[in-house]
């Protein structure tokens, strides 16, 4: 069994491009312990690829191309 932790990734446009997940082994880790590092990662990448905060989350699909 299995359990997980996951946030998006958003590139500077507002767009949700990618996601990150962690999986962890049922019962090792409580979901509390595992989410900050997971938020924090996910908003870390998300600055890189250019969003800051005030750019709001576009909803919706995007299209490819």
């Amino acid at each position: 069994m299995a359990d997980s932790v996951a946030t998006r990734i958003v590139d500077g446009a507002g767009r949700v491009v990618a996601a990150l997940s962690v999986v962890l082994r049922a019962g090792s880790v409580k979901h509390q312990a595992a989410l900050p590092s997971v938020l924090a990662s996910g908003l870390g990448i998300s600055r890189q690829l250019g969003w800051r905060p005030g750019i709001r989350v576009r909803e919706g699909v995007v299209p490819s191309g």
